[in-house]
């Protein structure tokens, strides 16, 4: 899916790009080690995204994209009176428990860190060995699954065909140290995420009417359309 956001806004964000091309990256990698290990969701489980909503942590930096695009497609209040009803045990705002829905997630290409790394990434030991930690529905669903996989990380080198929880997060930590190291359950840091939005937009919204009753030839240019993937 390509992602656009408006040029003008994304500049307001320490960033914001190099976490769309992480993303990507991370993406990538997770899809190559799913097809030479031979593994992948169950269809239609969704229950990792069926938890309480406090034990998803991310922090506001990680939710950004998604919250710009809401706003940019007139769904950010909506969001915004949902988050306004829920408290630490209720369950991802995001959370699609429709059975016919292929994903758990109503905004699934625009999932924080936790949410891409869940299932199909690696903690390292104290010896800096990479060790895979698979979903208890994909290890009742075949039984030795977890040796099998781990035995096949261990022959490819590790970290060379998974990614490691720690490398990837405090890579993006590290792109907005101040919105990016602080973690929060996910329905408070997307709450906070949309009325930063929504006040930063308002901002440039009243910048570009003072702009108008500038001249064209005064006017600076106006940043293009970014296409980027998730």
């Amino acid at each position: 899916m390509m992602i656009e956001i408006n040029n003008d806004l994304a500049q307001l964000f320490d960033g914001l790009t190099q976490l769309l091309a992480v993303y990507s990256e991370l993406d990538t990698l997770i899809y190559d080690f799913k097809r030479k290990i031979g593994i992948d969701c169950i269809p239609r489980c969704k229950k990792c995204c069926g938890t309480a909503g406090e034990n998803i942590e991310v922090s506001v930096f990680e939710v950004l994209p998604m919250s710009i695009y809401f706003w940019q497609n007139g769904e950010a209040d909506q969001w915004l009176k949902k988050l306004e009803t829920t408290t630490p045990a209720s369950p991802c705002v995001l959370y699609n428990n429709v059975p016919q829905a292929k994903s758990g997630c109503s905004a699934y290409f625009w999932r924080p860190l936790l949410c891409r790394l869940f299932g199909f990434s690696a903690k390292l030991d104290k010896h800096g060995k990479p060790l895979i930690g698979l979903c208890k529905e994909l290890k009742r669903h075949e039984a030795f699954l977890e040796k099998r996989v781990q035995e096949r990380i261990d022959e490819a080198g590790g970290a060379a065909i998974l990614p490691i929880n720690s490398h990837f997060a405090q890579k993006i930590a590290d792109l907005n140290p101040n919105l990016g190291q602080q973690r929060y359950p996910i329905n408070t840091a997307l709450k906070e995420a949309l009325e930063m939005v929504g006040f930063r937009t308002a901002l440039l919204t009243t910048a570009e009417r003072d702009l108008d009753h500038n001249s064209p030839k005064d006017r600076p240019p106006r940043g293009p359309h970014m296409g980027k993937s998730a």
